[in-house]
């Protein structure tokens, strides 16, 4: 298990980053830097750290050591096929993510 500290803890599942999972990354990083905006550079291929979010924002600060004492009795040894892949981005109205994309994966 880890955390992502800020004002906004995200309590997550690291994922094992090799090197197909880094290229692809990088390729997706490359092809859309070229057409998007306000990326955040913690995804920037140098930073990100794939990981599979568990609490983001929903649970209060002081309840993640309970969160945490909760799941550290799970196993997260898990392999996981990736069949698609989505975009999301921030609806500019309501500042909501919404899916705008998705893409099947081709194995």
């Amino acid at each position: 298990l880890g955390i992502f500290t800020g004002m906004l803890p995200v309590v997550h599942i690291p994922v094992v980053r090799n090197e197909r999972l880094a290229q692809s990354h990088a390729l997706i990083w490359q092809q859309m830097a070229k057409c998007a905006t306000g990326i955040f550079t913690y995804y920037h291929p140098e930073h990100w750290q794939p990981h599979i979010t568990l609490a983001q924002g929903d649970i209060p600060t002081e309840k993640i050591p309970q969160l945490i004492a909760m799941l550290q009795e799970r196993d997260f040894n898990w392999e996981i096929e990736v069949a698609r892949l989505g975009f999301i981005a921030e609806n500019g109205i309501s500042q909501i993510h919404e899916l705008q994309e998705e893409f099947v994966l081709k194995g």
